[in-house]
């Protein structure tokens, strides 16, 4: 999810999710199901997603196998730019125009299933839910009931060309040195998106902040905590100047594939990207992926963990033949595909990956990732966070200031969502 992990991670991203999950969905769906026919026709389940990239061809390789093997059912997918994605949903997941499933990150499970807008998919996983990491499947809860499938697990690190850095950092002052070290010559030594709370969130975290108290919506957003991780990141992009000026997606991955970044904090949804980008000697030669480092203090940062849920459409007219796709999506084969085509991590136990070092990784880096808040609280917390970080690191405001305007702005929303 490049793009969409970016603000994703941010917004509700729950509904894509489903999508995917549904493709490892349990065995509620019967042959009789899905394959009633109008005028001859297969049954069309629509999917929407915001994946692009290796990602978006990975999906459409499993597609393909799996209609080889149902010709019943026929998916059809509609990709969304991943910041465009939740707006589309809430527009059209109570009409009908809902998509019968749709992919997205966990964090979305509660917004969209507080307006009663996703299918409840414990009947369908009843018969495997031992298959999948039970960090993942707990992800995709909400108020005890499960709405989404996992499909994949996803977090960041910190990425790292081998040929500019031959010892990756193991902290922030060892990864700042070699970042300015290797900026010059229209070459950056280190960039992500460093504006956006999902990454941010890991040097908040790694200070001790919560965005909450409990699973009930009272606010902690700790404002020490925020001001320390604030003034850290202003350092970075600011004094070090070892980032772009302005962020962006694709210009990162272009200079991380043709050899012009040193680092990157990225997640394993770029690994397929990158392994492409060697094959077709476009600069990178060889690159290399480890846990983030720690602070000076010992402490370790504590991204988000995010789990690409499958969701399916409490309007979807086609929820059996959608719940059909979704269990062969979380299966082994299909799972494999995503391993190897685009270095998804996968949920399902059965697929084997002892021997991935990409998989190891995200994996020990999950050791320290927290499960971003599912809670409909959480949807009010993105755009003032959001604006917290430009005027920080835009140098319009001061982050004492930033952080009380923001928190204000998040109880305010809050209240109103509850119609306070």
């Amino acid at each position: 999810m490049g793009k969409k992990l970016k603000k994703l991670m941010c917004l509700v991203t729950g509904a894509i999710l489903t999508a995917g999950l549904f493709a490892g969905c349990g065995s509620s769906a019967t042959s009789s199901d899905t394959s009633e026919k109008k005028g001859g026709e297969p049954v069309k389940v629509s999917l929407w997603h915001g994946w692009n990239g290796a990602e978006e061809e990975a999906l459409g390789e499993v597609i393909k196998k799996f209609e080889e093997k149902n010709k019943d059912v026929k998916v059809e997918t509609l990709p969304v730019a991943f910041d465009k994605l939740n707006e589309k949903l809430k527009a059209s997941l109570s009409t009908d125009q809902a998509p019968d499933l749709f992919i997205g990150p966990n964090d979305w499970v509660g917004t969209f299933a507080a307006l009663n807008q996703l299918e409840e998919v414990d009947n369908y996983i009843s018969d495997s839910k031992s298959d999948y990491l039970e960090k993942a499947l707990k992800a995709g809860q909400y108020g005890g009931k499960q709405y989404g499938i996992p499909e994949s697990v996803k977090t960041y690190v910190l990425i790292y060309n081998k040929d500019l850095v031959p010892n990756p950092p193991k902290t922030i002052e060892e990864m700042r040195k070699i970042a300015k070290e290797n900026t010059k010559d229209g070459k950056y030594g280190l960039i992500f998106d460093i504006g956006n709370f999902y990454y941010d969130y890991a040097f908040f975290a790694a200070y001790g902040g919560k965005i909450f108290a409990d699973d009930k919506g009272t606010l902690a957003f700790q404002q020490p905590e925020l001001v320390k991780s604030l003034k850290l990141l202003n350092q970075i992009k600011n004094v070090d100047k070892v980032t772009v000026k302005d962020f962006d997606y694709n210009v990162m991955m272009d200079l991380m594939q043709t050899g012009k970044c040193a680092m990157m904090i990225n997640g394993s949804w770029s690994f397929g990207d990158l392994d492409k980008a060697v094959k077709e000697g476009k600069g990178l030669k060889n690159w290399g992926a480890v846990t983030l480092p720690v602070l000076e203090e010992g402490k370790p940062l504590k991204p988000f963990m995010g789990t690409e849920m499958m969701y399916v459409s409490k309007n979807s007219k086609n929820k059996e033949a959608g719940a059909k796709f979704a269990k062969f999506m979380t299966s082994p084969e299909a799972q494999k595909i995503m391993n190897e085509k685009s270095g998804q991590v996968p949920i399902n136990k059965k697929v084997e990956t002892n021997s991935d070092w990409k998989v190891k990784v995200i994996l020990d880096q999950v050791k320290e990732a927290e499960l971003m808040p599912v809670i409909p609280e959480m949807g009010q917390v993105w755009t003032p966070v959001g604006d917290m970080y430009g005027k920080v690191l835009s140098g319009s405001s001061t982050p004492e200031k930033a952080v009380k305007e923001a928190r204000t702005k998040i109880e305010k929303e809050i209240k109103s969502m509850h119609g306070e």
